[in-house]
């Protein structure tokens, strides 16, 4: 009876021993890679042929009336180098979509710098939209945001023309 008892209590003691184990969870193993992702939050950002133009609230801002709304937005770097932005939409601010055009009925999108002048040079080059959008996805009494897109085509030093695409364009303004 001995052997039947240890048998016994040998069986007990292994399937407690089973019992009481739990089987873990294998759970997913997910990379995390240190990406850096500046989010916008406030000013106004957008990719002239590819490179950004980007700034915080302060610099730029947002002016309207009962007829019309103006986007500003203006970069200063070197002595007296710099690159402006300026919508003007030619209708009240509102939510809705806006469409900019070559004879600035709707209204247009503007680029001007200097940069590529002369440190002497008064002269800048001039972009006007020959197409593009306005969207306005918020708007308050105090603010406006939204995003906007263009082509746009400037007449440079020399005559030529060139043209210049304005993409991924964002807009979070107080008003002034």
């Amino acid at each position: 009876m001995k052997l039947t008892v240890s048998k016994l209590l040998a069986i007990l003691v292994i399937t407690a021993l089973l019992t009481s184990c739990s089987k873990k969870e294998d759970k997913p193993v997910t990379e995390t890679k240190d990406v850096k992702k500046t989010e916008f939050t406030t000013g106004i950002f957008c990719k002239l042929d590819g490179k950004e133009f980007t700034m915080k609230d302060g610099e730029a801002y947002a002016m309207k009336n009962d007829k019309a709304f103006n986007i500003y937005a203006t970069i200063q770097e070197e002595k007296g180098k710099y690159e402006d932005i300026f919508i003007i939409v030619k209708a009240p601010a509102k939510a809705g979509e806006f469409q900019l055009d070559k004879a600035s009925t709707g209204g247009h999108l503007q680029y001007r710098t200097n940069k590529d002048r002369a440190k002497s040079s008064e002269d800048y080059d001039q972009y006007w939209s020959e197409t593009g959008k306005v969207i306005v996805t918020k708007l308050d009494d105090t603010h406006i945001e939204g995003t906007f897109t263009a082509s746009t085509t400037g007449t440079l030093e020399d005559g030529t023309e060139k043209k210049l695409e304005v993409a991924e364009g964002k807009f979070n303004l107080k008003f002034k």
